[in-house]
């Protein structure tokens, strides 16, 4: 699941003495990876929250036990979704609308008055 702050991961367990899970993460293709949790063993997902809205965000995950850590896995990758903003038109007078509808169009933030 992906949201305006959220994403949800999830990946498959494939060792067998794992202690757990390293999750990272990095902002941009250009970013730096950032460990962001450490998690138990045969755990097989995680929500990363607090997230920015409308923003590239790039995950990978390994496994590691007393010995050492795993390679890392495929890099997978999602963008959070454009929050959304509400507008009310005023003409500026003291809680005076104008006597038009507005609302906002797609991603771009187009405003339509009507």
């Amino acid at each position: 699941m992906i949201s305006y702050t959220q994403i949800d991961l999830s990946w498959t367990d494939n060792s067998g003495d794992e202690t757990g899970f390293k999750v990272e993460r990095k902002t941009g293709a250009s970013g730096t990876y950032g460990q962001v949790a450490t998690l138990g063993a045969g755990v097989t997902s995680y929500s990363d929250g607090g997230l920015s809205s409308r923003t590239h965000y790039y995950y990978r995950v390994r496994s590691y036990n007393a010995n050492c850590n795993s390679a890392y896995s495929n890099e997978a990758d999602a963008i959070t979704f454009f929050s959304e903003t509400k507008l009310t038109a005023y003409d500026g007078s003291a809680g005076d609308q104008f006597g038009c509808s507005v609302s906002v169009s797609g991603d771009s933030g187009t405003v339509i008055v009507g």
